[in-house]
């Protein structure tokens, strides 16, 4: 016999905490707080960016950010989160705008998966984070 368990389902709290991190999110990476960023991440987090290797740990992330162009846009939408009361996802679009050389700016928009845990204390945190763009970056002035 196969036993079978039903979780409890994510809670409307919890979903909305999913959407305030995300905000959170944006704001450290406008102001390129990337010790603030890493508050938003499990320890052993795995980020799996665009056309780059995949980074592990809280303090590999915040090395990999620290090299990142300066963000001088950043807006982040949720288009979908569920899960359970331990456990969710979410996806969603983002629109980003980086200056890779002074002067240059680059705006990119594309889409994002993530996985997050319940903390002990209530606090959601990102476990998993992976983005990508939906075409060819382009360059402003």
């Amino acid at each position: 016999m196969i036993a079978v368990t039903t979780a409890t389902r994510i809670t409307a709290d919890d979903l909305a905490a999913l959407h305030e991190l995300k905000e959170e999110w944006a704001e450290a990476c406008l102001r390129a707080d990337w010790e603030g960023l890493g508050g938003l991440l499990t320890d052993n987090v795995v980020f799996l960016p665009p056309d780059r290797p995949m980074v592990e740990g809280r303090e590999g992330v915040k090395a990999w950010l620290s090299e990142f162009p300066p963000i001088s846009a950043f807006a982040t939408t949720v288009v979908e989160a569920d899960g359970r009361v331990d456990f969710a996802w979410a996806r969603g679009t983002f629109t980003m705008t980086v200056e890779p050389t002074p002067g240059q700016r680059v705006t990119m928009k594309g889409k994002w998966s993530a996985t997050y845990l319940k903390q002990d204390d209530g606090r959601w945190l990102c476990a998993s984070d992976t983005w990508n763009v939906d075409g060819p970056t382009g360059t402003s002035d």
